[in-house]
């Protein structure tokens, strides 16, 4: 562990403008988006310690509050935005069958029963239904849809 921080004394600002490139190369070779944003932050901290005559305690200052700023600043500017989607029920399949109609594949008997919605069954809940007849899906309770029958 000495060996690091000798490394880092005589090196100077070099260290930092190594290890920055370190973490971008790091992010390259495993992306995940964070490592870049850290790796942004040993550069700019190289910098400064290049520029002006800094001591170790207040580089490692400069790199933490450049590397909580730096991924702050990345999750604000590449998180999803707030535009709508043209799917929003994309892999919410239960949530798309909400308000259709389809047919009682087995007997919904205390509540529990199956429906058939193209090539799968779902376990629904709701009255009790005999096999075949129509019935609305109202909503969603966990795994489970809840229906009503159609009159």
């Amino acid at each position: 562990m000495g060996n690091i921080i000798n490394y880092f004394l005589e090196l100077g600002g070099w260290s930092w403008l190594i290890l920055g490139a370190a973490l971008l190369l790091a992010e390259i070779l495993i992306p995940g988006v964070f490592m870049l944003w850290v790796g942004v932050a040993a550069i700019l901290t190289g910098l400064i310690a290049l520029t002006v005559p800094v001591g170790i305690k207040l580089q490692l200052i400069i790199f933490a509050a450049a590397a909580i700023a730096s991924v702050l600043i990345g999750r604000t500017l590449f998180t999803n935005s707030s535009d709508p989607s043209d799917q929003p029920l994309l892999n919410q399949r239960g949530a798309q069958m909400i308000g259709k109609t389809y047919r009682v594949t087995d007997a919904i008997e205390q509540g529990r029963g199956k429906i058939a919605a193209g090539d799968s069954r779902w376990s629904v809940i709701g009255p009790d239904a005999a096999v075949g007849t129509t019935v609305r899906v109202t909503g969603m309770d966990g795994n489970r849809l809840t229906v009503e029958p159609v009159e």
